[in-house]
């Protein structure tokens, strides 16, 4: 059982990661009650909000996985194990880093669980600073995820706002070319060139060609390896 640290044997840890807007959870799913709180209690001491869940299914009923954070999760539970819960989370498409806990004799499941995605296993009793560091790396992968999926869902709302015809202007603005080119692979003038291409980037509300090819790369609509501008 890992033992109840105070604040002064904690290491010397910078402030828990979070966005403007949303502040990370840390999510301990582990049968084993006392281990449970004295975890949480450790992990709330180092400054990370956390919930405390009893068993895998608890989690999956209660939990909402659009929040970033983590999970801290024991292998061995009766009713879905770890392992299973972890594979459930994946086949959700949940995007939560997970770190396992596990026994001495559960290292080959761990590093199996490794390979399907966790970021970190660490074997029980884990030591409460290596725990500390692998929560805060955990954390700070799944809001660099968030704030990822966060401007990709921004993008795709600015370029909702385009009619067909400035769409493919855009896309043509995202080549590098220029009004009279675009003009001519269209088979239109370049004042409706310039039409479009003024109403698309304040639509998409952007400055130069390079904005735009990043908004559309953003938003799904342009490979990343397609040309680039000039």
């Amino acid at each position: 059982m890992m033992d109840p640290v105070s604040n002064s044997s904690l290491p010397p840890t910078p402030s828990v990661p979070k966005t403007s807007e949303v502040v990370p959870l840390v999510r301990l799913v582990d049968d084993d009650e006392a281990h449970l709180q004295s975890t949480a209690f450790l992990l709330r001491m180092s400054g990370f909000e956390v919930l405390a869940y009893s068993s895998s299914e608890s989690f999956l009923e209660l939990d909402d996985p659009l929040r970033p954070g983590c999970v801290v999760l024991d292998l061995c539970m009766p009713g879905m194990n770890g392992s299973e819960l972890h594979e459930a989370l994946v086949d959700k498409g949940a995007h939560l880093p997970v770190i396992f806990l596990s026994g001495h004799g559960d290292v080959p499941t761990a590093m199996r669980a490794v390979k399907r995605g966790a970021v970190d296993f660490l074997v029980k009793p884990a030591d409460p600073r290596e725990l500390i560091e692998a929560v805060r790396g955990a954390v700070e992968r799944s809001l660099e995820a968030h704030v990822a999926r966060q401007a990709d869902g921004e993008a795709r709302e600015l370029v909702a706002r385009l009619t067909v015809k400035e769409a493919a202007v855009a896309a043509l603005v995202a080549e590098g070319l220029l009004n009279k080119q675009i003009a001519d692979r269209l088979g239109v003038t370049v004042a409706t060139v310039k039409m479009h291409r003024g109403n698309l980037t304040r639509k998409l509300e952007c400055r130069s060609a390079v904005a735009v090819r990043d908004v559309l790369v953003r938003a799904g609509v342009l490979e990343a390896d397609a040309a680039r501008p000039r």
